[in-house]
């Protein structure tokens, strides 16, 4: 009885991994929906989904493993430890993940002061699209912006970036 309770502890957490990964393309943490805090640096939070799910996944094949080779008594210990060793597994590759993707992707301190096209146009009031090219990285990215009126393919100025929005201005030259 045991080490059914052991394997579906082990089975059911490894298939929401596999869920979250190949139904949703979440490798990475982008969209993880159960992390609890941002772990204060960058990189995964300790409490992050797929970490709390590995822990699991290690304690079932961990008081599995021990139950069927009869390894000790105390199944419950090296069920502990097979999840620690998961975990720190998890934890490792998440934290390959994470840095991957800040290099990859521009921070928005990085974009303000740096020349955006508007893409889509921006309404008195409202929202609208730049493509922007960072300076460090090379890479061109869209971001959704708000300032003046202002029509397709115009040059503006990024004066600040907050929670994925640039507010932009025209450049000087644009105007005259």
């Amino acid at each position: 009885m045991n080490e059914l309770i052991y394997a579906l502890i082990a089975i059911i957490p490894g298939l929401l991994l596999v869920f979250m990964v190949v139904v949703f393309g979440d490798a990475d943490g982008s969209g993880d929906n159960l992390e609890i805090g941002d772990g204060g640096w960058e990189g995964p939070s300790p409490f992050n989904g797929k970490l709390v799910l590995g822990f699991f996944c290690g304690f079932g094949l961990g008081g599995l493993l021990c139950l069927h080779y009869e390894w000790t008594s105390a199944h419950w210990l090296i069920a502990l430890a097979g999840g620690a060793i998961v975990y720190g597994i998890v934890f490792l590759m998440l934290v390959v993940l994470y840095s991957q993707r800040s290099n990859s992707q521009p921070r928005a301190d990085t974009l303000v002061g740096t020349m955006a096209t508007v893409k889509t146009r921006i309404p008195k009031g409202g929202a609208g699209e730049v493509s922007v090219t960072d300076r460090d990285t090379g890479s061109t990215m869209f971001m959704r912006a708000v300032g003046p009126d202002t029509p397709v393919g115009v040059r503006v100025k990024i004066v600040d970036v907050s929670a994925g929005t640039a507010t932009v201005e025209y450049l000087k030259e644009a105007t005259k």
